[in-house]
């Protein structure tokens, strides 16, 4: 048996239906928590400042090191190399993010507030076009040995950087591997130029070498050393 069906309330319906699908839609990509969690994170050591930016809904960079995540019930979800994932249980509260790690450490991270200005040169940081860790690599080999280092320098988008080497030597059977974080401090970018204001009192120019169609810097140049985004892999 069939009922008649009004067409106009048959539209009517399916406006709403529509509608509410829409409104679903819109809630998980606006989803409250991921909102609150963008931002820039850091965490500090006695030798260093550890670094978390969470740049939107699927993207965040940890020390350096650029991933894609999602949020699951109380944890970001960050995929590993093998086909499976690692999950980060966190607390947020009064600005603080609070990240347990899968090996066992915990660390409370606080929120680092927006500048647009560098506190001791008045100058304007105009920093979303540089972001992530970008580095130099060179290397020597001789009839037995081998000899390599790699520099560095890792900008938060915010107008904060730190620098870090590492070095290896292998050769006669013997090897060893040095990594170290150097310094801090403040940067800005004008132009084709990117300024490094160490927290020591020091300050580099370096030169804008590449810059992506969408204003991205990948590479800079400082003297003869290129600091590129690929060469961190």
């Amino acid at each position: 048996m069939k009922f008649p069906i009004n067409k106009s309330l048959f539209i009517i319906i399916l406006s709403l239906v529509f509608l509410d699908f829409s409104s679903v839609l819109y809630c998980q990509q606006s989803n409250p928590k991921t909102v609150k969690l963008i931002g820039t994170w850091e965490y500090q050591t006695q030798n260093s400042t550890i670094i978390l930016k969470i740049m939107d809904n699927n993207h965040l960079v940890f020390d350096g090191e650029e991933t894609t995540y999602s949020l699951i019930p109380n944890a970001i979800r960050v995929p590993d190399d093998y086909g499976g994932f690692f999950d980060y249980y966190y607390i947020l509260t009064d600005g603080k993010l609070s990240i347990s790690f899968p090996d066992g450490y915990q660390y409370a991270f606080s929120k680092v507030k927006i500048s647009t200005t560098n506190n001791n040169s008045n100058l304007q940081i105009v920093t979303k076009s540089l972001f992530g860790r970008l580095c130099s690599y060179s290397s020597s080999s001789g009839y037995s040995s081998s000899y390599s280092t790699t520099k560095s320098i890792y900008f938060d988008g915010y107008g904060n950087f730190k620098t870090g080497s590492e070095s290896s030597y292998s050769g006669n059977g013997d090897g060893y591997v040095n990594s170290s974080n150097n310094n801090i401090g403040k940067y800005s970018v004008s132009g084709n130029t990117v300024t490094l204001y160490y927290n020591d009192g020091n300050k580099y120019t370096l030169n804008v070498y590449f810059r992506q169609n969408s204003g991205e810097i990948t590479e800079l140049q400082y003297k003869k050393d290129i600091y590129a985004k690929s060469l961190c892999d």
